[in-house]
């Protein structure tokens, strides 16, 4: 199963969102089918980072293919992309200031990856208990991008972080860098674990890097909470039952790069949709993807086909009109009502021109990608 190699933060999603708003107010589109497809080319180079950025296009073009007038459509796809990037402004202290009850003066915290994210709650804590200290697992593994660990580029990247640059020294003596091999006897001491996430799965199971699934079997066994910090747009639709399930980067040799954690190991999920345990994943997931089967949806099929008849009998008519065998089908009419029954002529009349209509209104469904 493909999935990420690393702890990516909301910016990409932001890049994402501000590529779909250039290419939405830098070419002109005739029709819907064009601009969809637009977006999806868009959006492609990201669907390996999570089902986020489908859900984002499903929102933003989910009541343009019903619409007669495209340009409205238009603007309303560019207030939604302005109202996303705003709230994109306050996921990430929102998901903190869901954490932080959970952070006391005294608390003596177990922390894995090097997320933006994970950098950044590593701060704020810091800066709002002045007692808490974090135990940052090495992170020492195979991959060559962080050859010192990613204990360290997470120590580095939460310095960056503004709260980081006003705490200077005090963040430093909170956090301690320890060994992986040391994590069983640190377990111990902590109140819980806390980790980013390259991607949620389906079933509310984590994939992050080398090491996870060790400490989360660890704190399981030692009744350790276990909490994962995760924007909404990395869960993703796979259902991995190991980490064998799981295609490591090319960089891997025998130890995997990329580890599977199940949904059993997992306590909360912090996300800016608020706390929520691993089920209810799984249960966001599902109301996404059935929701084409939903009622409203299939409303609105229903029009789409409505006006495909429609349109359909406006083809069908304005090319009979606008051709010389419709003079020649209007005196074969007439000729045939001197000549028969009335109403057997309006039948037969009527019926090659619903067989006509039908077969514009099938070729029109066909060429449509619902």
């Amino acid at each position: 199963m493909e999935v990420p190699h690393d702890d990516y933060d909301i910016s990409i999603m932001i890049k994402a969102v501000k590529e779909v708003q250039y290419l939405l107010r830098s070419k002109q589109f005739s029709t819907y089918s064009e601009l969809d497809k637009e977006i999806t080319e868009t959006l492609r180079g990201y669907e390996s980072l999570g089902d986020g950025f489908e859900r984002f296009r499903v929102h933003l073009t989910k009541d343009a293919a019903i619409s007669h007038d495209l340009q409205r459509s238009l603007s309303d796809m560019n207030a939604r992309c302005e109202a996303r990037l705003k709230d994109f402004e306050w996921s990430q202290k929102d998901q903190i200031n869901d954490m932080l009850p959970f952070v006391g003066s005294t608390s003596r915290i177990l922390v894995h990856g090097c997320g933006g994210l994970l950098a950044v709650a590593i701060a704020c804590a810091i800066q709002e208990r002045c007692g808490v200290h974090f135990y940052i697992c090495e992170g020492r593994s195979a991959s060559k991008k962080y050859s010192e660990g990613t204990g360290v580029a997470l120590l580095e990247r939460a310095a960056q972080t503004q709260e980081g640059m006003r705490l200077k020294d005090a963040l430093m003596k909170s956090c301690t860098i320890i060994p992986d091999a040391g994590m069983g006897a640190i377990m111990s001491k902590v109140d819980f674990v806390v980790m980013g996430a390259y991607c949620v799965t389906e079933h509310g199971g984590l994939v992050h890097s080398t090491g996870s699934l060790q400490i989360a079997t660890v704190a399981s066994a030692m009744k350790v909470p276990f909490y994962v910090l995760c924007e909404t747009f990395k869960f993703t639709r796979i259902f991995p039952l190991s980490t064998a399930d799981l295609k490591q980067p090319e960089e891997s040799n025998d130890v995997p790069l990329v580890e599977f954690v199940p949904p059993t190991m997992i306590t909360l999920v912090f996300s800016e949709q608020g706390i929520m345990p691993p089920s209810a994943v799984t249960a966001e997931m599902f109301r996404f993807h059935t929701a084409r089967f939903a009622p409203g949806k299939r409303k609105e099929l229903f029009f789409k086909y409505i006006e495909y008849v429609k349109n359909s009998c406006v083809v069908v008519t304005f090319s009979l009109c606008s051709n010389y065998s419709f003079l020649l089908l209007s005196i074969s009419f007439f000729v045939l009502i001197s000549l028969s029954n009335l109403s057997f002529v309006v039948v037969v009349v009527g019926f090659f021109y619903l067989l006509i209509v039908f077969c514009v209104f099938c070729f029109c469904v066909s060429s449509c990608d619902f």
